[in-house]
């Protein structure tokens, strides 16, 4: 009997893998849970679990006119997330936690392509044969050969069995190799519980150069990363990476009818065929998106695919498209930014194809510096036009955003954000001022400077038209808070141009401090920066000296209604954008401070 399906977290369990012979030719899929949650009454939102684990559909054969069968009691997270990719997806729930949530979830309408499936494993399964695509069997008790043979009987050419176990065992590899020898293995990385990056395991030059996906900040993640790369490198890959995906594929009817997948659309768009993909599952959020690494046999990078599943998520894939097609028109000569290879629908999925512009051995640039500041100014200068403030898009833009926000916010926040907007008004809107692209999130997480070239990517929040500094701002605090854990008093001093500006000479391309003077108490550090904004603001042919605190106070006014309406609408922001807010909160009551 199959009823409606509805919303529920489910138990996710470790179990041991047994025997599985006779069913030679089945796609295989084994993975680990490590996620445990308690039995609630009624429905909990605790529930809902990680979508991120989902992401495995870009491993296998699916569309939109696919189906799913979830055996077990799969976390909510995981069926909504395969739920917007695929046509039904049907679970065979192992306890009453879908059934109790059939309610709540009905009346959200969320509800609509997912099926539970009321089924004993002595029975058949109630569904047609060939009418399934993928199965994940995610019980805590092994499957049984009758199990494995009803997924089998209805289970498409060509289609997927995903089993979950704790971990490989030699006997298990033994099954897999008779099941098929062109298996393919993945490693969830850091695990189950926490289902960050899906990465290939089909040669150590593959794995190794997987974890450039990673991009981390702090010393410690640096380390883990080179640990677990050098250790995939010299294949001692299961020390640190023991949760493992394994698939196969069932084999295919002469004439069935092929189902193309992700790989499919990326070796259509490379023109190869001999390619490997690395997944990162995207940060949990309101933007979450899946980015994809291709790669060549030996490693080498090819492109870099962005998919999105969500409404929000595919108006930033296709932003970003539109912003990069239109910097391959300015011709930009300082960095190197991706050129669009590939961009449109594919299924229920929105994606971006992009060319890979890192170099070997590139590393981040630790602080704002002469090359960064050249980059900033071409991208700025080349795209600009004078424009009197108050009639612009990006005036008119954080208007809006202010006045959606007024009533959901605290009154600390609303103040912060009106008196911003009085002082803007007062000190700029009259103004003709040039306006131009900024990159919307330059920060030393999306730059790598490699072989004496800056590289440039991750377009998704750039503006066509913004103020000038911007994007020098955003990379000073982002930079000094995020890595240098500065206090944003510190960050005051520091980013505050006005107070440093104040004993320079008046002609903007002029050193403004003189470093023998022994009266001097202004700090290397906002010397460094003051030179630097002078150089920004000669090279966009900035004809003014204007008040540079009311520049910073767009900025963070900008920057900080965009996260608050985010986390209005997600009901949660990371815990790097929570702290952003907390500085950019105490750099404008600094600033009120001294307008």
């Amino acid at each position: 009997m199959i009823i409606p399906g509805k919303e529920g977290g489910g138990e996710l369990w470790c179990y041991k893998v047994v025997e599985l012979s006779g069913h030679l030719g089945i796609d295989i899929i084994l993975c680990r849970h490590s996620l445990i949650r308690k039995k609630t009454m009624g429905y909990d939102e605790s529930r809902s679990g990680d979508e991120r684990l989902a992401a495995w559909k870009y491993l296998v054969p699916l569309d939109e006119n696919s189906a799913v069968l979830l055996i077990g009691d799969p976390s909510w997270g995981m069926v909504r997330g395969l739920s917007r990719s695929v046509k039904q997806v049907f679970v065979v729930s192992l306890s009453d936690v879908y059934e109790k949530d059939t309610p709540y979830l009905a009346t959200k309408g969320v509800v609509s392509n997912i099926r539970v499936i009321r089924w004993s494993a002595d029975n058949k399964l109630p569904l047609p044969d060939n009418s399934v695509h993928a199965i994940a069997i995610m019980n805590k008790k092994s499957p049984t050969g009758i199990t494995l043979k009803e997924c089998n009987q209805i289970l498409t050419p060509g289609g997927a069995i995903l089993l979950t176990s704790s971990k490989f065992k030699a006997q298990s590899s033994k099954l897999f190799d008779s099941i098929n020898s062109n298996n393919q293995i993945y490693a969830i990385v850091p695990g189950f519980g926490e289902p960050r990056w899906i990465i290939p395991l089909k040669s150590n030059q593959i794995s190794g150069a997987s974890f450039k996906l990673y991009n981390p900040a702090k010393l410690w993640a640096k380390t883990k990363k080179w640990v677990m790369s050098a250790t995939s490198r010299i294949g001692l890959k299961g020390l640190l990476m023991p949760d493992r995906i394994m698939i196969a594929h069932k084999k295919k009817a002469l004439r069935s009818s092929d189902i193309k997948g992700l790989h499919n659309l990326l070796s259509e768009v490379l023109g190869r065929g001999d390619i490997e993909i690395a997944l990162s599952t995207g940060t949990p959020g309101y933007y979450r998106k899946v980015t994809g690494q291709v790669m060549a046999p030996d490693g080498k990078i090819l492109a870099y695919a962005k998919i999105a599943d969500t409404d929000q998520a595919k108006k930033l894939v296709e932003h970003e498209a539109n912003i990069l097609r239109r910097l391959e028109g300015l011709n930009i000569l300082s960095g190197d930014i991706p050129r669009v290879l590939y961009f449109g629908s594919w299924g229920k999925e929105t994606v971006v194809v992009q060319s890979n512009v890192k170099k070997d051995h590139s590393l981040r640039p630790k602080k704002l510096d002469e090359g960064l500041i050249t980059f900033l100014s071409e991208l700025f200068g080349k795209s600009a036009a004078p424009k009197i403030l108050r009639k612009s898009v990006c005036l008119v833009d954080l208007e809006n955003n202010i006045k959606k926000l007024k009533g959901r916010i605290t009154k600390d926040w609303e103040y912060r954000l009106a008196k911003s907007l009085e002082i803007i008004h007062k000190n700029l809107s009259g103004q003709k001022i040039p306006l131009g692209i900024c990159h919307g999130d330059f920060t030393p997480f999306n730059t790598y400077i490699g072989r004496g070239s800056l590289s440039v990517f991750d377009w998704e929040y750039a503006r066509k038209e913004s103020i000038p500094f911007w994007d020098v701002f955003h990379f000073l605090i982002q930079a000094s808070t995020l890595r240098n854990r500065f206090e944003p008093s510190t960050l005051l001093d520091i980013v505050n141009v006005k107070r440093s500006m104040r004993n320079a000479q008046s002609s903007w391309g002029c050193q403004p401090y003189k470093h023998n003077n022994p009266t001097n108490t202004i700090t290397r550090s906002t010397r460094t920066l003051s030179r630097l904004i002078s150089k920004y603001a000669d090279s966009i042919n900035l004809d003014f000296n204007p008040n540079l605190s009311v520049f910073l106070l767009f900025y963070l006014a900008d920057a900080s209604s965009f996260y608050l309406d985010m986390f209005i609408n997600y009901g949660s922001i990371s815990n790097k954008n929570r702290s952003m807010l907390d500085v950019w909160a105490e750099m404008m009551d600094g600033t009120f401070d001294e307008s």
